[in-house]
């Protein structure tokens, strides 16, 4: 079946932001795709306001000596992937001063409902080693160009 592209516009735009794996089916989320989000320098980001609490899944801490930013930030999308797989679609590790007392820096980790980039995110100057991984779109397959109208159409 094919529809013309603009008249999918609404429709791809909910379908991007939607979850594409059926619920209790078992699904596996390591057989989805994430990517680690190219982040500008300094990599001082933490979770911004669009990433707000309703669309957080955990939080997860961990003391600095037990891991290094990259073997945390593939703990923390572990996790994403296994315990969270049904409803994770992006997370975001660091390192951070604790706001207990004493005062001593952490990993943290968060995984979340929705895909993030860079706009989802603000800077904070106590945050550093920031590493942001997102469930990655599906493309748009299968399209094509209609030569009697010159529209852009997809096959459904």
């Amino acid at each position: 079946m094919k529809f013309p592209v603009l008249a999918l516009t609404a429709f791809v735009a909910r379908l991007a932001v939607a979850d594409s794996r059926p619920a209790d089916t078992g699904t596996d989320a390591a057989a989805f795709d994430f990517e680690k989000v190219k982040l500008s320098k300094p990599l001082n980001w933490s979770p911004g306001r669009t990433l707000s609490r309703e669309r957080i899944n955990f939080y997860y801490g961990e003391p600095l000596h037990k891991y290094d930013a990259e073997s945390w930030a593939d703990y923390v999308l572990k996790k994403c992937k296994t315990d969270d797989k049904d409803d994770c679609y992006s997370t975001i590790s660091y390192q951070a001063t604790n706001s207990g007392s004493p005062k001593y820096r952490l990993w943290f980790g968060v995984t979340f409902r929705a895909a993030a980039s860079e706009k989802d995110l603000e800077r904070n100057k106590d945050v550093t080693d920031s590493i942001v991984y997102s469930i990655k779109r599906l493309g748009l397959q299968g399209s094509s160009e209609d030569e009697a109208d010159g529209q852009i159409v997809v096959d459904l």
